[in-house]
């Protein structure tokens, strides 16, 4: 397959629904991703530190 063939398909790949349907799925997967690791700190921190509520916030 020819290059600018390809980049032709590859665009019209990023412009349709089943690319919007897998990057909001990685999205999401990224975003619980973080969110486990921030409790998880935010835990440790309040293990450490309970005198300092603030920490328990999210940003």
């Amino acid at each position: 397959m020819k290059t600018d063939e390809m980049e032709k398909h590859f665009e019209g790949y990023l412009e349709s629904n089943e690319y919007d349907e897998a990057e909001g799925l990685l999205l999401s997967m990224l975003r619980k991703a973080y969110f486990a690791g921030w409790n998880a700190a935010v835990l440790e921190t309040m293990r450490s530190t309970p005198s300092e509520p603030h920490l328990t916030e999210a940003p």
